[in-house]
């Protein structure tokens, strides 16, 4: 019989193959509460691996647009098992940043003088693996609310001082907006300002996913709308690595 070398790549692989097809042949149905996971909305079989989501919404409306558009999202990443945090920054204490350079000089932690609810978000930052940046556009960018959050963000990047390196890198940021004009016109611009903002701090940006508001919050509770939501949040959980 001739014998078989693998690579460790292509033996890993093969011993997946053939766990899959005892898996299939219910050999082993316990593989499927504890090794593999496999979603009725992508119909594949998967590795389970959780991932932990943040949410941050910054619309000034608690109950509107945005807030319709993370509820099928959110409900997708609760299917698949992960973990997400909804944090509403509207009715949150966070001062603008004051451009002291203070955080830029201590080590290892987020060191903002200015003592505030932005400390309840860095903390959340931290723990996630997917920050979620939702947000009607104003003016071309981002609410007010959200942009102060985005300026504070700046003691996670120690660039500027004696302190050294990005407390968030590796982290992978998403966008959910809404938004008046077609969507190109209307959210290229902040997208690109998340573009480089993660190129900046070593993060990876994992994609967008925006709605037009047509017929105010109808818009935002059609079957496309709610089924464009529920996929850009599988992209997010297939791509988890």
């Amino acid at each position: 019989m001739k014998r078989r070398i693998f690579y460790r790549k292509d033996a890993f692989q093969h011993l997946l193959e053939k766990t899959r097809k005892k898996y299939e042949s219910n050999e082993f149905p316990f593989l499927n509460e504890i090794v593999y996971n496999r979603p009725k909305s992508v119909g594949s079989l998967r590795w389970k691996r959780q991932m932990n989501f943040l949410i941050l919404m910054g619309s000034p409306r608690l109950t509107q647009n945005t807030a319709e558009l993370c509820k099928p999202f959110m409900e997708e990443i609760k299917a698949s098992g992960s973990e997400v945090r909804y944090i509403t920054l509207a009715d949150k204490k966070i001062a603008p940043c004051r451009g002291c350079y203070s955080c830029q000089n201590v080590n290892r932690e987020y060191g903002c003088p200015q003592k505030d609810d932005m400390y309840l978000i860095v903390d959340e930052i931290i723990k996630t693996d997917c920050i979620v940046l939702a947000t009607p556009i104003y003016s071309w960018y981002c609410t007010a609310e959200m942009k102060a959050v985005l300026d504070r963000n700046y003691g996670l990047n120690k660039f500027y001082g004696s302190a050294r390196g990005s407390l968030w890198k590796g982290k992978k940021v998403a966008i959910l907006a809404t938004h008046g004009y077609e969507r190109e016109y209307a959210v290229q611009p902040f997208e690109m300002g998340i573009k480089r903002l993660c190129e900046h701090s070593g993060l990876n940006y994992a994609g967008l996913y925006s709605v037009r508001d047509e017929h105010d919050l109808l818009s935002f509770q059609t079957p496309e709308a709610i089924g464009g939501a529920k996929a850009f949040a599988r992209s997010l959980l297939e791509n988890y690595n």
